[in-house]
């Protein structure tokens, strides 16, 4: 009988995990954590990067590379996720996380996420000094 409990409670942390990582919610914990491996599976083959307003299009890893060099530069120390919803008239959605480093600066971080068969990948980040 105690076989068949553990088995059942492994068999949904399994599950449980395996649902939470393919969620929306979990790109502040992943990239807070600098989980950059973990983060990269769930980004488009394109991903268009916006810093400073500029925009530009750059492939996966490349992407991933600025995204850590962006982060590492500005040196958070806390993470909060302000907002979550869908864009309207379109499949797509998106993610507002705001991160702060040491001195008190602000960082907001926009992710634009379109829904691949059961997952959310990133297709567009923004970066944007909080006023």
């Amino acid at each position: 009988m105690n076989k068949i409990i553990n088995c059942t409670i492994l068999i949904f942390c399994f599950v449980g995990y395996n649902h939470q990582s393919g969620n929306a919610q979990d790109f502040n914990y992943l990239l807070e954590s600098k989980s950059y491996n973990t983060f990269a599976k769930h980004l488009d083959d394109t991903i268009t990067i916006e810093i400073d307003r500029k925009k530009v299009a750059y492939k996966k890893e490349e992407a991933l590379n600025i995204i850590k060099k962006h982060l590492a530069k500005f040196n958070p120390v806390k993470w909060e996720r302000m907002h979550q919803g869908e864009s309207e008239g379109s499949d797509a959605n998106y993610q507002i996380l705001k991160a702060y480093n040491a001195s008190g600066n602000s960082l907001r971080i926009f992710l634009y996420t379109k829904s691949v068969g059961s997952r959310s990948i990133v297709s567009t980040i923004k970066f944007r000094k909080a006023l």
